[in-house]
């Protein structure tokens, strides 16, 4: 079992949070077999609300699958300590967004999908669906009449260490 985070790096203006919202909120991911290092050909997601029996055991997962090429398998759960939302302040922000324990399973990338909300900030306008493949990402507060910019997002997969 390993717990893996993903980090985030974003800038932006007039923005004060980044948030995955929601139980039903989708994680999309990019996956490889901890046993043979083979990827999966398709990208997988699931939801909080999913709930996987674990092969020989009696716990669950958010997600399960085989891997085709070793027949092992392989689980991934949201840790119930992910905060699943950055804050930022002076126009950055740092940190942890969410934890995996992954088991069997490594995550090789993470993949938003346009489901992130942003929260503006003054106001704490809500903004949904933000597509932030494409940088600079830009909308209008029209209760503070400011640009809302997201000018940096990066994501980094790292194992966390103070998880055992």
């Amino acid at each position: 079992m390993v717990f893996l985070d993903i980090q985030l790096d974003v800038e932006g203006n007039f923005i004060q949070e980044i948030v995955a919202e929601g139980e039903m909120f989708r994680w999309y991911f990019t996956i490889k077999c901890n046993s043979c290092n083979e990827q999966f050909e398709n990208e997988i997601y699931f939801t909080e609300l999913e709930e996987v029996e674990m092969q020989g055991s009696r716990g669950v997962a958010h997600f399960g699958a085989t891997c085709k090429n070793c027949k092992r398998w392989g689980y991934i759960t949201l840790h119930n300590s992910s905060a699943k939302k950055l804050r930022l302040e002076g126009g950055h922000g740092k940190g942890t967004f969410a934890t995996f324990d992954c088991r069997g399973i490594e995550i090789v990338k993470w993949e938003p999908h346009n489901q992130l909300v942003g929260i503006a900030e003054e106001s704490e306008t809500k903004f949904q669906e933000m597509d932030l493949s494409d940088l600079p990402w830009c909308d209008y507060d029209e209760k503070t009449q400011n640009n809302v910019e997201i000018e940096k997002f990066e994501q980094e997969i790292v194992r966390n260490k103070n998880l055992k």
